[in-house]
């Protein structure tokens, strides 16, 4: 009897031995994935001032176009019944960003003055930008539309840039209808100012 029980006691320890095996957990291993993301300060525009052209005198018969510098100085190109007096600026922003990164400078070929009250219309063309000290008309980037880098600038270098904007009026091709004060923003319905758009790289 004793032997008898003794195999008994044999043949189960090895079944649980056995069902041991088939309930252990598969070899298994951890992996870390990490993550990182860049954190660039927005874009900062501050507008200076706006282009301004002075006043122009006109004669009932008039062409030519008016130029507006990027130093502010405005002057007059093959006119006929055109003067021009009074102060003018040209368009001047400052710019500030991370202080590391390049980004693209683009700006509108050009823009729409109007009267605000019959919405006469001035066309304004030939916008040109420059980074700094200004130029006489001519001597800017030209202006290529907005997503078109004329400019880059490096924040690393030129942490604060100046960005200064000239244009032309056109009289021959859009001539002056009556004394007004034309604007982009004179409350016509054919406003349309000059943008400006500065983007990271």
């Amino acid at each position: 009897m004793s032997i008898r029980k003794f195999r008994f006691l044999a043949l189960s320890l090895t079944a649980l031995s056995l069902g041991a095996g088939l309930l252990a957990p598969a070899f298994a291993t951890d992996e870390d994935i990490d993550a990182t993301i860049e954190a660039r300060a927005a874009i900062a525009i501050t507008p200076v001032t706006d282009m301004d052209f002075g006043t122009v005198d006109f004669a009932a018969v008039h062409s030519g176009t008016i130029t507006l510098g990027t130093n502010g100085t405005a002057a007059l190109s093959g006119a006929t019944g055109l003067a021009l007096s009074g102060a003018t600026t040209a368009g001047v922003v400052t710019v500030t960003g991370d202080g590391a990164s390049t980004v693209d400078i683009s700006c509108e070929t050009g823009g729409v003055l109007t009267d605000g009250v019959a919405d006469n219309t001035l066309t304004l063309g030939a916008t040109e930008i420059v980074i700094g000290a200004g130029a006489a008309f001519g001597g800017g980037t030209a202006c290529a539309g907005l997503g078109v880098a004329s400019l880059t600038n490096d924040f690393s270098s030129t942490a604060n840039p100046t960005i200064r904007m000239g244009a032309s009026i056109n009289t021959t091709a859009d001539d002056i209808d009556g004394t007004a004060t034309y604007a982009t923003d004179g409350g016509g319905a054919s406003d349309d100012p000059v943008t400006l758009r500065i983007t990271y790289q």
